[in-house]
Formats: C-alpha cells, sequence, structure tokens
C-alpha cells in the first residue's frame, strides 16, 4: 500500500520558518490550468491528485510534453535548435509520433535520428 503520509525531510526545521505551512499529505492541485497557463494544452480530468505519480501523469498527458520532449531530443540528436519551418515541422512530427508511441522516449531517440539523418542526406 502506498503511504499519503510525507516523508520526513518536508517537514525538518520547523523553527526556521515557524509561520510556514506543515505538509500533512501528499495532495496536489495544479491551479495551472485556468489563466495564462490554460494554453498549456492541460488535460482537465487530471487537476488534482496524490503523490508524485500522478502529478507526472497529469504533465505527460498535457499537449506541452510532447513538444517539450520532442524538441528536447532533437536539439541532443541533431545539435541545433529548431530555426525554421522546416525544423518545426520535424518537431511537429516527432512530437506526434512520440505521443502515439505511447511516450516511449528510445523510439522518439530513434526516430529523431532517423529524421536528421535524412535531413542531411546519410
Amino acid at each position: 500500500m502506498v503511504s499519503t503520509t510525507p516523508v520526513s525531510k518536508m517537514n525538518k526545521n520547523a523553527d526556521s520558518f515557524s509561520e510556514g505551512y506543515e505538509v500533512k499529505n501528499d495532495y496536489w492541485k495544479n491551479l495551472w490550468t485556468e489563466g495564462t497557463n490554460a494554453g498549456l494544452g492541460w488535460d482537465l480530468t487530471k487537476k488534482e491528485g496524490n503523490g508524485p505519480k500522478s502529478w507526472g501523469e497529469s504533465l505527460a498527458s498535457s499537449k506541452m510534453f510532447p513538444d517539450c520532449m520532442a524538441k528536447r531530443v532533437y536539439k541532443t540528436v541533431c545539435l541545433k535548435e529548431v530555426r525554421n519551418k522546416t525544423d518545426e515541422g520535424i518537431v511537429k512530427g516527432l512530437s506526434e509520433h512520440f505521443a502515439n508511441a505511447n511516450y516511449n522516449m528510445k523510439d522518439l531517440f530513434r526516430q529523431t535520428a532517423v529524421e536528421c539523418a535524412q535531413k542531411i542526406g546519410l
């Protein structure tokens, strides 16, 4: 059974900031689903939960996550930033592929290497 009690390090040094908040459980609520950050494409069925696993699932189910991962992998593998419409098109395709491949990072790296090799004519 998973504990909902925070680890002891979360409440250490209570005398350093006595007016601070004492963490009593691992509940979280995503306040970014409204306002300026709503445009990041949050899955509104995952606005709150308990523990880091459910928070990670909330992040992964957002529209921004596959886009961000595709850009980062493109930069790492192709050794360059996204600079033009061609690069943007490649990264968009990689993002869609990543989401459709059940967020498989190995596959994203492989597919990115293929795209970069094709772009330079290998």
